[in-house]
């Protein structure tokens, strides 16, 4: 099986053991790899980072997709990264909340403007979620003292 830049990647359920034993193994540090002939190779920090951060995400079940920070995208990737509709990443960049660069007739986003906007979106998202808590609070919404029971409030 041929592998892509930007596949995304997932363990199978055979492998979840095996991942969460690593993963474990992790806090113990790990700085050497060795190959299947027996040759050790000392890991730099950086890499040890990487692969830190990919088994805990596959420990956990999450699916992995690896993209250089510096990568153009085409709209459907950065859609899919996103989790929104190509259609509506072409709005996002006709009214200019993403840049984005054109090679030939193409629209190409960078990786790190658009993970800059995720992130940003996810604090306004959570912004709104906890004005939204606020406002139940002071509505008296969260003030319920017994469970609620499907039966309340029906007509006898």
């Amino acid at each position: 099986m041929s592998s892509s830049e930007h596949d995304i990647i997932t363990a199978t359920s055979s492998e979840q053991s095996a991942l969460q034993a690593l993963d474990a193994e992790f806090q113990n540090g790990i700085s050497t790899l060795i190959a299947d002939g027996g040759k050790k190779f000392a890991l730099p920090e950086s890499l040890v980072s990487a692969f830190r951060q990919v088994v805990h995400l596959l420990a956990q079940g999450e699916a992995v997709q690896v993209i250089a920070a510096n990568a153009l995208l085409t709209t459907q990737e950065a859609a899919s990264l996103l989790s929104v509709s190509r259609p509506f990443l072409m709005k996002l960049l006709d009214d200019g909340t993403l840049p984005f660069v054109m090679v030939g007739s193409h629209h190409r986003i960078a990786t790190a403007d658009l993970l800059r906007y995720k992130a940003e979106r996810a604090v306004q998202r959570r912004a709104g979620l906890q004005d939204i808590v606020r406002i139940s609070e002071e509505m008296g919404l969260y003030e319920r003292e017994r469970p609620y029971s499907p039966d309340e409030g029906r007509a006898e």
